[in-house]
């Protein structure tokens, strides 16, 4: 209980085979996402229907990642164990800590996951925050400015499912933008939002279309990382990216670059595969 490198979380008797898995194959494999050690402790007292201590070691980032990941596994098992009478939370600290932000319905919930979590997992990586839902809660962890954009995201993320979004990223450090013609949304999304999906596997961010009253449409690129001119992630490659799609078959650009505070490159590159293509391209002019 004294340890600094440990945090232990109550699991349901009825839940404990649940959390646990065949063979102890779901808690290995939070201990592998994580880099965590996790057991359960002995129970000290007679009473066979109290919860038992799981015990988690490591980073306090990863506890908290493996913790919360357990506690949503409860809840969908044992609704209520860990969200009843809890409200929305901003925490002002400014080093690790965690927001709770309430999601309004099961449908904004099942959006907001994506499927097999991949939504989720998307604005944990670019917001860099820790990113578990507990019921209808959101559990966003980090530090102050982790918690924001995990927060901002989410939020965004939302919003998108009442049409257009109007953000004003001009003031953000973690935004870049990259106006889209009229007519050319659709080339930059793909067929069923594939190709904006696979620039934000790829780069390791959050994009979306905004609308701007006045002008052209905006695709915004958020991301805690903003990536060098040829690194392999990060903010600068998805415009890099983005603005490849917004080129005709003659190689004719129908971009301006909105805002950024990154520089764009001279050269453009996609994964290998498009790589190639731009090489081939060069060569062939």
């Amino acid at each position: 209980d004294n340890r600094s490198d440990s945090t232990t979380v109550n699991v349901p008797q009825d839940c404990i085979g649940y959390v646990t898995g065949q063979h102890r194959q779901t808690l290995s494999e939070i201990e592998d996402t994580y880099g965590t050690l996790m057991f359960f402790v002995e129970k000290r007292d007679d009473n066979q229907d109290a919860p038992e201590k799981l015990a988690i070691f490591g980073p306090e980032r990863a506890r908290r990642g493996a913790e919360l990941t357990v506690m949503s596994s409860v809840e969908k098992k044992s609704p209520g164990f860990f969200t009843d009478g809890i409200r929305d939370r901003k925490a002002s600290t400014k080093g690790f800590d965690t927001d709770l932000m309430l999601i309004p319905d099961d449908s904004c919930l099942s959006y907001a996951l994506g499927r097999d979590g991949s939504t989720r997992k998307k604005i944990a990586t670019a917001s860099n925050a820790v990113l578990q839902f507990v019921g209808n809660f959101a559990y966003i962890a980090g530090n102050l400015q982790e918690r924001k954009r995990g927060r901002d995201y989410l939020c965004w993320l939302l919003e998108q499912r009442d049409g257009k979004v109007s953000v004003d990223g001009s003031n953000r450090d973690d935004v870049s933008e990259v106006e889209v013609p009229e007519g050319f949304a659709g080339r930059l999304m793909g067929n069923h939002g594939s190709e904006l999906r696979r620039i934000e596997q790829e780069t390791g961010t959050f994009c979306f279309l905004a609308h701007s009253v006045h002008g052209p449409d905006r695709l915004l690129i958020c991301g805690h990382e903003q990536g060098a001119a040829y690194s392999d992630r990060g903010r600068t490659k998805a415009e890099r990216l983005a603005k490849y799609l917004l080129q005709d078959a003659n190689g004719t650009r129908h971009f301006t670059r909105a805002s950024s505070r990154s520089r764009s490159p001279k050269r453009r590159f996609w994964a290998k595969s498009w790589d190639e293509q731009w090489q081939t391209k060069g060569r062939d002019e």
